[in-house]
């Protein structure tokens, strides 16, 4: 791993972690009053790192220090957020467009996007099972974001 000054990559840059040896080992420990390999054991795995050695910059240090002090405030802020408005997906807008586009109801589209837990697939299957389709939302959505929408009764290929 390396640091460096961007635009100048070739001239500054630093290693930041040296070469370091990292040793794995899963073994297998009896547990008590068992003798035969072929009963339950417990797994364990052993890591070793050998001389680890991480050069960082007086900023570099003062940056993650602002981030480990910001994680309480942070955790405070999700916490007090609305838990359902959490759950909700930040892309909803264009999912919802994506149902919409299959011809049903702006409104139906949210409502199975909720019922669904933000699911894309399974909101456009219980939209297919519960919901009715309309002739026109798909049209009125794309015309309302500035799209062209061309239809086509018949395709000939020749």
């Amino acid at each position: 791993m390396f640091s460096c000054v961007l635009g100048m990559e070739e001239e500054t840059a630093l290693s930041i972690i040296d070469p370091v040896t990292v040793n794995m080992e899963v073994s297998r420990r009896a547990t008590k009053g068992d003798v035969s390999p072929d009963k339950l054991s417990d797994r364990i795995l052993e890591v070793q790192i050998h001389n680890l050695s991480v050069r960082l910059s007086y900023h570099d240090m003062r940056m993650f220090i602002r981030i480990l002090n910001s994680l309480p405030k942070q955790t405070r802020w999700a916490r007090s957020q609305d838990p359902i408005q959490d759950c909700r997906p930040a892309n909803i807008r264009h999912q919802v467009n994506k149902l919409s586009a299959l011809g049903f109801h702006f409104d139906d589209c949210e409502a199975a996007l909720e019922r669904c837990n933000g699911q894309l697939d399974d909101a456009a299957l219980w939209l297919t099972q519960n919901a009715v389709p309309a002739d026109c939302s798909a049209k009125d959505n794309l015309a309302n974001e500035g799209q062209a929408n061309l239809s086509f009764d018949i395709i000939h290929v020749s």
